[in-house]
């Protein structure tokens, strides 16, 4: 990952918030074709497998807070 660099959003141009964003866009895009390349096809169908599955409205989403209160209830 890149060195991390604090920088003042509010001291740049137009030009230079859009040409930071292309840079945050291409840099978070790498880390995901990398971390594909990391998962097996298996996973990348149950992955493909869940994502149909919301689209078609057959599952729905839950809230980590929610999720997490469920998972610790009565620790």
């Amino acid at each position: 990952m890149p060195q991390s660099t604090q920088i003042d959003i509010a001291t740049l141009t137009p030009v230079e918030r859009i040409a930071l964003a292309d840079v945050l866009y291409d840099s978070a895009m790498q880390e995901i074709d990398e971390l594909q390349h990391r998962i097996s096809p298996d996973e990348l169908a149950e992955i493909d497998r869940r994502i149909a599955k919301l689209d078609a409205g057959e599952e729905t989403l839950v809230a980590w807070d929610d999720a997490y209160a469920r998972l610790t209830q009565g620790r």
